[in-house]
């Protein structure tokens, strides 16, 4: 029996929305409009997937979820769209418009739950609003949400913003498993309030917390994480490589540099996540000669043996060189048998420069490590893999895995 035109294209609006995603932009006003046709504006799953499409696109600048979920008559109680037009709109920097929303919330009854909160004491932060704070506090305590590292690092950013550095000290404390958002909130509000010491002693606390540093420079605090850094008198081995892999992960690669000769100059030893870092500043920044400078100085004049890591650092800096032929004659003389990540770098590197040559030899090594994650099949017997947009038969189809799968876009050159 066929089913009807109407209920045909209510399924596959569904599909589009629930099944395969959204992609574009443009598909929301024919998409809005089709909802409205088909009796579909209420349908929360569906609300929800777009208005989570068009917070993360930055549709409108989060206007446009703010005016779709406004045009729903009775917006149901399900929470999560609540806390997915709240979230679009702190993303997007709204935050008026995001405790409006809250209160609204409030107002019908819902209770917010521990994806609401930390948006909403986000906003509350920005918006310099202390009294919300002390009602968010009491509702935090009293719906049981104490222990729950995210909320409890909103209200110490909370505190911190508005001046309470005493309240935002007590809350954190009180956080029963800290994380490095959690010790960012802390320290960059120290930092923020011209209260140095404090901020060393915070950041002395965090490496005695057995917490790797590297995180607090890593979380969008590199500035903040320098002043700590050129503030302390001591300082070991474990900060000076903290101070390194945050800078060259946030791209500051001649600070590095700077930071691994003044270690030199203080004759503190470099260990393997020192040059972990350096190679790392490397790749970010496209420097070959560097890298490989700094990779076989390793051996030669620090005696440190580089890990697969190491390897797979130089292969996918060559690989992205062009230096394609040498990061494959790396792979073949490494000490050890080269992993997914290895092979994953010099198929990147075969990618970006159109080799399909060695690009095979990557794939049919992927395949042989991970069958299972494989972007080949294996078709009457042959396998065959997507190379520069097509598909081949690997040359020496002597595979052995399973059959069947799905050709993925990432093993196209």
């Amino acid at each position: 029996m066929c089913s009807s035109p109407v209920r045909s294209g209510v399924e596959r609006i569904k599909n589009l929305v629930l099944d395969y995603g959204l992609s574009s932009t443009a598909q929301l006003p024919p998409l809005h409009a089709a909802l409205i046709r088909h009796g579909l504006e209420h349908e929360p799953l569906i609300l929800g997937h777009i208005l989570r499409f068009t917070s993360d696109h930055g549709r409108g600048r989060g206007r446009y979820p703010l005016l779709l979920f406004h045009q729903i008559k009775r917006p149901r109680a399900e929470i999560f769209l609540w806390n997915t037009v709240i979230r679009g709109l702190v993303s997007n920097d709204h935050f008026s418009e995001a405790l409006e929303i809250y209160d609204s919330m409030r107002c019908r009854g819902l209770l917010p739950n521990n994806f609401t909160l930390p948006f909403i004491l986000k906003a509350a932060a920005r918006s310099s609003y202390p009294a919300l704070g002390m009602k968010l506090q009491a509702l935090v305590a009293k719906l049981g949400f104490c222990g729950d590292v995210f909320v409890q690092t909103g209200l110490v950013n909370l505190y911190m913003k508005c001046g309470r550095l005493k309240d935002a000290c007590k809350v954190f404390d009180e956080i029963p498993r800290k994380n490095t958002v959690s010790w960012t909130a802390i320290i960059s509000g120290f930092i923020d309030s011209g209260r140095f010491r404090e901020a060393v002693d915070m950041f002395h606390r965090l490496l005695n917390s057995g917490l790797n540093p590297d995180g607090f420079i890593i979380c969008g605090a590199v500035a903040r994480a320098w002043e700590v850094f050129r503030a302390m008198r001591n300082t070991d081995r474990v900060v000076w490589n903290a101070a390194i892999s945050g800078l060259a992960m946030n791209g500051h690669v001649r600070t590095v540099f700077g930071l691994f000769g003044e270690m030199e100059k203080i004759r503190i030893e470099p260990d393997g996540n020192t040059f972990m870092g350096l190679l790392c500043a490397c790749t970010h920044a496209g420097l070959l000669s560097d890298g490989r400078q700094y990779f076989y100085s390793m051996e030669r004049v620090y005696s440190l043996t580089p890990t697969i890591e190491h390897y797979g650092c130089l292969v996918d800096l060559l690989g992205r060189a062009g230096q394609l032929e040498e990061a494959h004659g790396l792979i073949m003389s490494m000490p050890m048998e080269a992993n997914t990540i290895v092979w994953g770098a010099l198929l990147g590197g075969c990618r970006m420069h159109r080799n399909t040559w060695l690009g095979e030899v990557a794939v049919k090594k992927l395949i042989k490590l991970e069958p299972w994650n494989s972007g080949a099949c294996k078709s009457k017997g042959r396998w065959l893999v997507m190379v520069a947009g097509l598909v081949h038969e690997l040359s020496q189809p002597d595979l052995d895995g399973p059959s069947g799968m799905a050709v993925l876009d990432w093993i196209q050159l």
